[in-house]
Parts: C-alpha cells; structure tokens; sequence
C-alpha cells in the first residue's frame, strides 16, 4: 500500500486540482480540512481519508480516458463516501450525503451537481444495481480493494477488525461471512466491465479464502 505521507500529499493536491476545476466558491484549504476532520471520527483502521479514500482516488484517475461520465462529481463522491462514519449505525451513506449537500451549497455548486454526487454516495450501500453508469463505477472503486492481491487484502480483512473490535468474536465471524458471502452470490462483484474484467477472479479467490478462515 501506498505509505501514509504519499497519500497525504496526494490527496491534498487532487483535492486543490478538483476544486479549481470545478470553480468552487470559498477557500479550498478550508473544505479540505473540514473533510480531513470528517474521517477523523471516529479513529479508522481500514475506512480512513489517507488510507481507503486514497486508494479510491487513484484507481479513479487510473480509469481509461472516457470511462467517467462526469468525473468531478465522482470524485466528490469518492472523496465523502465514508465521511459519516458510526460503527454502530445502518445509515451511514444517507449521512455521507447528506454531508455532502452541505458542503456542495456551501461551494456553490449547481442542484444537479450536489443531486448526482449524493446519489452515488447512497450506491455504496451496495443493495442493487444503480441505473447511472457514473454511481456503478463509485461502487465498483469502493470494492476494488477486494481484488488486490493476497498481502493487501488479508491487511484489509484486519484493519476492518479493528473498526469493529466491540463486536464478540463469534459474532463478529459470523456476521462477516455473511458480508463476504453476500459479494460472492451475486453473479458478479463488480457491476462494470472494466472492474469486472481486472478485479473478479482475484476478489472471488479472496473471499473464499477469508470465508474459510473464519470458519476455522
């Protein structure tokens, strides 16, 4: 994985490049710490700004030229997609967006902008199959850690552990499997071709594998 600092950087300065882009009202830095403070609570092991948000963000601007419908509003969405976070809670996308509207009216961004950016936040759920292209691709980024190799993947499967170290043991098993097992009845993890195509047959080797451990 990318080291803490890199990303750190990194993220501040695609967030500079975003905001100027899409002419945003205020000062940038501003918006950008208050989006930091966002993921800074709760502490996060796996659902953080520089760690998971990072990661998203690069496998955004790695897509092939002309896969993104509109690629500003994907990015806000990406960047505010874990920032409500409560462990304890089944409402944390409908927060994150609700978040995100209020930093799009305070940028002075147009209705439909902040309308779009909210509805692919809400996707990442993953209860269905979104009709916009745009909110599929959100998705399939928020999942892509899935189909990382070994190493990166068993890492993840811990730091999500951590999140949720309240939970018992057992129950904490038992819930994950049916998390993982979720992903793998459907008849494919990933809604688009292209994530399809680079991720599927290493993210399915992956949930088998960590399902198998925890049952043993």
């Amino acid at each position: 994985m990318t080291p803490s600092h890199e990303n750190t950087e990194f993220m501040r300065g695609s967030f500079r490049k975003w905001f100027g882009r899409v002419g945003a009202r205020g000062d940038w830095y501003d918006i950008y710490r208050e989006i930091e403070d966002a993921y800074r609570m709760p502490p996060r092991s796996y659902h953080s700004f520089h760690g998971h948000v990072a990661f998203c963000i690069r496998e955004l601007y790695r897509l092939p030229v002309g896969i993104v419908g509109n690629i500003d509003e994907v990015e806000l969405a990406l960047d505010l997609h874990d920032s409500r976070i409560d462990f304890t809670r089944k409402d944390n996308e409908l927060q994150s967006a609700l978040f995100s509207a209020d930093l799009c009216r305070r940028m002075g961004l147009p209705a439909p902008f902040e309308k779009h950016v909210g509805n692919h936040i809400l996707r990442t759920d993953h209860s269905g199959m979104p009709d916009d292209p745009d909110s599929r691709l959100v998705v399939d980024i928020d999942l892509a850690i899935l189909g990382q190799d070994g190493i990166t993947f068993d890492g993840y499967e811990r730091s999500v552990r951590k999140e949720y170290e309240f939970v018992p043991e057992d129950v904490y098993r038992k819930r994950r499997i049916e998390v993982l097992g979720f992903f793998l009845k459907r008849p494919s993890i990933f809604l688009t071709d292209y994530f399809r195509d680079l991720y599927e047959k290493q993210a399915r080797k992956n949930l088998y594998r960590s399902i198998h451990k925890l049952r043993h």
